[in-house]
């Protein structure tokens, strides 16, 4: 219900969802991209198909069970629309232009920054996220968007908000076992972010693993 509520009143971006069986990927985008040029005229100014995970059509939406899709979103704002394809195609969630992913060093910057384009983002990353299967950027990769976007909520002085983004950072970290099977890697990677999450609702600073990751 929230995805749709948000949706409803998100006009930068728009998306098309394209059945997908075991085709070449390659060509299966190239072939999106181009049906979603044709269908959506109006958000043709950057156009791009999240090569790294397969998706579920949302809820409510009339679909055959099981039947896998590839999702094409379109922009209006062509700076908006390459900065989510970076952000969203990057092996390690990193902000392009910040040393530190969504973390501006000034409250002033920081207020601009969310105000003019991170809302922006973040709608549609939590959308592409919304409907995706299984990230093939690895486990944790959410999870640590979702950091990031709590690391500017900090910065914003919106503690509330940061809260309830953390939650729901932990939330997803402790069904991943239950969804996909996860190397011993990832899962001492799980359970440091997991850490992460406790120690920062707790208000303790120290050295956090997913900037260590980013640093790397």
């Amino acid at each position: 219900a929230m995805t749709q509520e948000a949706l409803s009143g998100e006009v930068s971006f728009s998306a098309l969802y394209t059945p997908f069986e075991k085709e070449d990927k390659a060509d299966k985008i190239k072939e999106a991209n181009r049906a979603f040029a044709e269908k959506h005229p109006d958000y043709v100014q950057h156009i791009f198909t999240d090569p790294h995970g397969i998706h579920l059509l949302p809820e409510k939406a009339e679909s055959h069970p099981g039947q896998q899709y590839l999702l094409t979103l379109g922009f209006r704002n062509k700076e908006i629309g390459k900065t989510v394809e970076e952000f969203a195609t990057r092996k390690v969630p990193v902000f392009p232009g910040q040393k530190t992913s969504f973390s501006p060093s000034m409250e002033e910057e920081a207020e601009a920054f969310w105000q003019n384009t991170g809302k922006r983002i973040m709608a549609a990353m939590a959308f592409i996220g919304s409907t995706k299967i299984k990230d093939e950027r690895g486990p944790c990769t959410r999870a640590i968007e979702q950091f990031h976007r709590a690391s500017l909520l900090s910065h914003l002085q919106r503690g509330e908000e940061q809260a309830q983004v953390l939650a729901q950072a932990m939330a997803e970290l402790a069904t991943v076992p239950y969804l996909q099977r996860v190397s011993q890697e990832d899962n001492k990677l799980l359970q440091s972010l997991m850490a992460d999450a406790v120690d920062i609702l707790a208000g303790r600073a120290g050295e956090r693993v997913w900037t260590q990751i980013q640093k790397v």
